[in-house]
């Protein structure tokens, strides 16, 4: 299904509630989106740089409310990294994670989750 057929069948669910329509639409785009291209970088340096956060074992309790990644179902890590990719998550952390989730491809998305839901 094409993101605006998505699209087309969101808007007539949600034409009452602009807010959920605006989310469903997000969640759309983040799940048919193209993949994007490869970072480029080392799958070693790209969990560096999740460690930096969320610690080597993905289980930081260093700031409240940042997420614990470590163990986490790798289905959840795929579809919430997209949804930062696609600026289609809000809330405190959504400005820190979304400039790096934009760099990722849907298969650096797809090892990091696998990486951080074994741990």
């Amino acid at each position: 299904m094409t993101t605006s057929r998505i699209s087309r069948a969101i808007s007539v669910r949600c034409a009452g509630n602009h807010r959920l329509r605006s989310l469903a639409a997000a969640l759309a785009f983040a799940l048919c989106a193209q993949a994007q291209a490869e970072s480029g970088l080392p799958f070693a340096t790209l969990a560096v740089v999740c460690a930096s956060c969320h610690g080597e074992d993905g289980s930081t309790g260093l700031v409240p409310g940042w997420g614990r990644i470590g163990g986490q179902n790798r289905e959840y890590l795929v579809y919430a990294l997209k949804l930062y990719r696609a600026n289609g998550r809000r809330g405190m952390n959504a400005g820190l994670m979304m400039p790096f989730a934009m760099t990722l491809s849907d298969r650096e998305i797809e090892r990091l989750a696998a990486h951080y839901a074994n741990l």
